[in-house]
């Protein structure tokens, strides 16, 4: 476990991922799971897959987490 104290550190944040899928959700009429889907295949990218809790995939990599504890 590391200890970080406040303000003196950069923890990575998805609130631009979450703003990017607006946008293209607002661009495109569709949801940006969908859209992401044919970007997938159109580029050829057969093994490439979001980041969803309930399909099974096999082979499937998990990302590495970081215990950090507020000091």
């Amino acid at each position: 476990m590391k200890c970080v104290n406040v303000g003196t550190e950069y923890l990575y944040s998805t609130y631009a991922w979450t703003l990017l899928s607006a946008v293209v959700e607002g661009a495109s009429g569709r949801k940006f799971t969908e859209v992401m889907k044919d970007v997938f295949r159109d580029l050829g990218l057969e093994n490439t897959y979001l980041d969803e809790d309930r399909p099974v995939i096999p082979h499937r990599s998990r990302y590495h987490t970081l215990h950090v504890v507020i000091c």
